[in-house]
């Protein structure tokens, strides 16, 4: 399986900044420009489906395939915990990048990875762990605001809309043969273990390796937009 893959670009990029992009100013009446009309998308495949050697491995792969398209297609990877939602739409209900890059006439992909519980959980899963980061940490860790709560005077995070965005954050899997590492700091478990237990991707995911290079076998050349903890 270790084909040589071409990509034509890979991009590091922070997720959170994802849940906030294309941030509009208000007009005098107190529209965003967000609310102007916006291009319809006509897509001529919308499909999910999954990647992966086994169901332990698997990643979950949702695709938007817009009409008379030539352009190399997008494959967006999140990190950090967070899940594909996180590149469709924003917390006070904006199109997310996906969106923008489909309505430019690009293939794109996006990716719930083979760590998190939303794509889907083996018998062996099922009885792991579980963890989540917690609501409080992650404001200062990734930079919304001073505390929680706080967000900062000129952030773009739309605070007012954090109970949704963490809604969105899923479980994600910690095995027993996995260590915990300090990347977990901050995390909260379920069923089992003290909290600090890092996902399967914890100290980089060589499966989601695996699984991206599966992905870009049927793809082709691609453009890999990726958060730095993943690949």
């Amino acid at each position: 399986m270790k084909k040589n893959v071409t990509l034509s670009l890979f991009v590091t990029s922070l997720l959170v900044l994802g849940a906030c992009q294309n941030s509009a100013p208000e007009t005098e009446s107190g529209t965003a420009e967000s609310d102007r009309n916006e291009a319809i998308v006509s897509l001529v495949k919308m499909n999910d489906f999954y990647i992966g050697e086994t169901l332990n491995d698997q990643s979950l792969i949702h695709s938007f395939i817009p009409e008379n398209t030539d352009k190399s297609p997008v494959i967006m990877v999140p990190g950090l915990g967070l899940a594909a939602s996180i590149y469709e739409s924003t917390p006070d209900d904006r199109n997310g990048w996906a969106y923008d890059f489909v309505a430019a006439g690009y293939p794109v992909y996006t990716v719930d990875t083979s760590d998190l519980a939303s794509a889907g959980l083996s018998e062996k899963e099922a009885e792991a762990t579980l963890s989540k980061w917690d609501s409080e940490s992650i404001w200062s860790r990734w930079g919304l605001g001073s505390g929680p709560g706080e967000a900062y005077e000129d952030g773009q995070f739309p605070a007012d809309q954090f109970d949704q965005f963490y809604s969105s954050i899923p479980m994600q899997i910690k095995l027993a043969s996995n260590d915990s590492s300090s990347e977990a700091t901050g995390k909260t478990g379920s069923r089992s273990g003290s909290g600090d237990e890092a996902g399967k991707s914890s100290g980089g995911n060589t499966q989601e390796v695996e699984n991206m290079i599966q992905l870009l076998e049927k793809t082709g050349p691609s453009i890999l937009l990726s958060c730095a903890d993943n690949l």
